[in-house]
């Protein structure tokens, strides 16, 4: 069900690489180590992402570097974009 709001809502225009299936696992393997690290619920983080454009600005261009670093530092990474961005975790 998420994939379909992912294609749907952030791809359109947003950002120039498209979304194979190894991106698509490891965008919602980052949404839920997220989720998991901040104690919230994965939808709630999925709407940070979605609201700042993490998926298809941040998380789906940089894939190739990302996805070789670990989780814990990718989630930082993620922590400090929507810092930069207003949103609070």
């Amino acid at each position: 069900m998420i994939y379909l709001f992912l294609n749907r809502d952030d791809h359109e225009g947003k950002g120039n690489k498209t979304m194979n299936k190894d991106i698509f696992s490891f965008v919602i393997y980052m949404i839920h180590a997220c989720a998991n690290h901040w104690k919230q619920n994965p939808s709630e983080v999925y709407r940070k992402m979605k609201s700042t454009n993490c998926i298809m600005g941040f998380l789906v261009p940089n894939y190739e570097m990302l996805h070789t670093q670990s989780t814990g530092y990718i989630i930082e990474d993620i922590r400090e974009y929507f810092e930069v961005r207003g949103i609070s975790i």
